[in-house]
């Protein structure tokens, strides 16, 4: 069932279509509560409201709709969550979400998404998304970027095999991060810039063999870059910029092919950039490196500024000698 361009409520009856399998009313501007009726479709399996105007809660008995898959409410005001042992995809970014992760969000097992951004969660990431006892959690996306998490990265997450993108973004994580994420292979994107995060890279990423994207931009990572990232063939996107690092950039990120979107501004870095880089990339990707040689902007100031002197010093004496 979809329908677009429409207002109100969801009526009760909507409880009366006992065989409804979708529901699609995204992109209009419902508004008021869900109907309680919604727990009456045995069959039901996707709910899509997204971008609505809804408010109120989730009715508990939506928790009986057994063979539920998708509640994607992006977009609208908070709700709290029944446990459905079916759901496997969960998204309720953007709204106002406060507090803790729900601990009902962390026991479903079949969850394969669980989408959080943009709310105002506190408190630590929980230390129980990976379930207990026989309990295998088929976790593949956890996005809770753009809230306010404290705390560290739970050592917990290396033991969601299956994950392929971590995003805590713009949190007030802090502390290191811990070596056993390096555990994840099928790990494709970790962004985990602008928090509060100290220590060095783990060496461990050199393991993260599926990574094309990895952000730690805006921490307080300190250390050399480790040369073993350039053991991650695909990766794509590296961003180190506002951090500590210091050394030299290692000339095993040459190898890397496939990297299009490499910054490492604003660090403590010193030495020359790897002329196949320097070649690849615009000097963008290495200001605010003053010991930087060749291509960070005070670099190339400096010798600009050298020119102009040398070249002014030829003409007086050129002159005096006439």
């Amino acid at each position: 069932m979809e329908l677009w361009g429409i207002g109100g409520r969801i009526s009760e009856k909507i409880g009366q279509l006992r065989a409804l399998k979708k529901l699609s009313l995204h992109d209009n501007v419902l508004g008021g509560p869900l109907p309680r009726s919604l727990g009456f479709l045995p069959y039901l399996r996707g709910v899509y409201l997204f971008n609505n105007r809804l408010s109120g809660s989730i009715p508990l008995s939506i928790g009986n709709c057994h063979s539920l898959q998708t509640l994607d409410l992006c977009n609208n005001i908070p709700p709290s969550l029944a446990n459905s042992t079916r759901l496997f995809r969960l998204n309720l970014s953007f709204n106002s979400l406060l507090g803790s992760i729900p601990v009902g969000f962390t026991r479903l097992p079949s969850l394969t998404i669980l989408a959080l951004q943009h709310n105002n969660l506190s408190d630590s990431v929980p230390d129980t998304l990976v379930g207990a006892g026989n309990n295998s959690y088929q976790l593949q996306v956890l996005s809770l970027d753009h809230n306010f998490h404290t705390g560290t990265i739970p050592v917990s997450l290396s033991k969601l095999r299956l994950l392929q993108k971590v995003s805590l973004s713009h949190n007030q994580i802090s502390l290191a991060i811990p070596d056993e994420i390096g555990t994840l292979s099928k790990l494709q994107l970790l962004d985990l810039s602008n928090n509060s995060i100290n220590g060095s890279i783990p060496f461990s990423f050199s393991n993260l063999a599926s990574l094309v994207s990895l952000n730690l931009g805006n921490n307080r990572l300190r250390g050399k870059i480790p040369s073993t990232i350039g053991n991650i063939s695909g990766i794509n996107q590296l961003d180190l910029t506002g951090n500590k690092f210091s050394g030299e950039i290692p000339d095993s990120l040459v190898g890397l092919t496939n990297l299009s979107d490499f910054n490492v501004s604003y660090n403590n870095l010193s030495g020359a950039v790897p002329s196949l880089l320097a070649k690849k990339l615009n000097s963008s990707s290495f200001v605010g490196n003053l010991q930087l040689c060749g291509y960070s902007t005070s670099t190339m100031h400096r010798l600009r500024h050298r020119s102009i002197i040398f070249v002014t010093e030829n003409l007086v004496s050129r002159t005096s000698s006439s």
